[in-house]
């Protein structure tokens, strides 16, 4: 999987799609979808995270995680 640098959070992304992502704190490496003004569900793969692209994510804290795209 081709990926980008990192980007901070506060840095949102240009395009509409799915990212990966480092949650703050934990270390742990997830996947959302950015809809152009907030992030959705976190989820294990780019292919969840797509599913789940109408679910905005529950706690504030994961519309600014670190981030870099993925290349299809």
């Amino acid at each position: 999987m081709k990926l980008t640098p990192w980007f901070p959070g506060t840095t949102k992304p240009v395009h509409i799609g799915v990212y990966q992502q480092m949650s703050i704190g934990f270390n742990n490496l997830g996947y959302q979808y950015w809809d152009g003004a907030l992030w959705h569900a976190w989820e294990d793969t780019p292919e969840g995270a797509y599913k789940l692209r109408l679910t905005t994510a529950i706690h504030a804290r994961y519309q600014n995680d670190d981030w870099r795209g993925v290349a299809k």
